[in-house]
């Protein structure tokens, strides 16, 4: 009798087992993607952490160059651009911090011995825009090269050889343009195989919301 009250005791507590396993099988399913909710939350915060870290150093070069066409600058006069970032530019951990093709806005300004870019906004690429402290070197002025291939174009539809051209040279194909009343334009050119180099004046960084 008492060998068969153990068997039916034994018998219970096995099938109320059994009954018991499927839900605390849905309990640790139900907890993990409460557990992985988390672990992405903490990669994601990570994430922003070094994304927040991630700046330039004063000092740090940033070349640019007109988007298209070349600008033909006058060295008097004051004017604002928008020029594009030609080559990636990257801390010294090698993480990208200013994307190639992003736009630096910003303004020539008059100097002594010729123009400076002052640089004001940065826009990259993604359309989110960034204050930057940045300046060129004095861009000299050369005479304008569009009025050179003029004139080379003058007098070949004048039918002057070229070779005249090289024997007016110098001292005397200055005192043949003043005789003429004609002048050479001084212009500061900006071309695209010539990108400007930019100084950062202070540290950039990237901001947490990008």
């Amino acid at each position: 009798m008492k060998s068969k009250s153990a068997f039916f005791a034994i018998g219970l507590s096995i099938f109320t087992l059994l009954l018991s396993l499927p839900a605390a099988i849905a309990q640790t399913g139900s907890d993990y993607p409460s557990t992985r909710t988390r672990t992405q939350q903490r990669d994601t915060d990570d994430t922003r952490s070094q994304t927040k870290g991630v700046k330039l150093a004063a000092g740090t070069s940033i070349a640019v160059a007109p988007t298209s066409r070349s600008l033909y600058l006058n060295p008097q006069q004051e004017q604002t651009a928008a020029l594009e970032v030609t080559s990636a530019v990257s801390n010294d951990q090698g993480q990208i911090v200013i994307p190639e093709g992003s736009q630096i806005e910003g303004v020539f300004r008059p100097t002594e011995g010729g123009l400076q870019f002052t640089a004001k906004r940065l826009v990259v690429p993604d359309g989110i825009a960034y204050q930057i402290v940045a300046s060129s070197s004095v861009l000299k002025p050369v005479d304008d090269p569009r009025s050179e291939q003029s004139e080379k174009s003058s007098n070949q539809s004048s039918g002057i050889p070229g070779a005249i051209g090289g024997v007016v040279g110098g001292q005397a194909g200055e005192d043949l343009k003043r005789a003429t009343g004609g002048t050479t334009k001084q212009v500061v050119v900006v071309s695209r195989d010539q990108p400007v180099e930019l100084e950062l004046g202070k540290a950039f960084q990237i901001q947490a919301s990008r």
